[in-house]
């Protein structure tokens, strides 16, 4: 007996879960990424897709940032030393870039070369 094959949709072939925000944030506080304890440490998310997580991560870094005292030109110099991602989707890593930026530029900070691989 033959069994129909499933059809397998682009998220489940991709491994594609978008993260809702509440999510992300419950997981980066239950994990430590707040206060000022963020400042100048390494974080990876390794299958980043559009961004959730990292753009949470650069949010939070910005502010902590800002609240220490750290200039601009510091805080965009850190954002390309600190934070770091992964996708293998070229469409999800070209809108991961986007979203960056995006926060990026909510706190005047421009042209980032971001440390995210496709």
């Amino acid at each position: 007996m033959k069994t129909a094959k499933k059809d397998i949709t682009a998220e489940k072939e991709n491994g594609r879960i978008y993260t809702p925000d509440y999510i992300v944030n419950t997981i980066l506080d239950y994990s430590g990424y707040k206060c000022s304890d963020i400042l100048k440490k390494h974080v990876i998310d390794n299958s980043c897709g559009d961004g959730a997580f990292l753009k949470e991560i650069v949010k939070r870094y910005c502010d902590e940032a800002m609240n220490a005292g750290y200039s601009i030109d510091d805080i965009k110099q850190d954002l390309q030393t600190y934070i770091h991602g992964i996708e293998i989707d070229s469409e999800e890593h070209a809108l991961c870039l986007s979203n960056l930026n995006e926060v990026a530029n909510n706190y005047k900070i421009k042209d980032v070369s971001w440390d995210v691989l496709c």
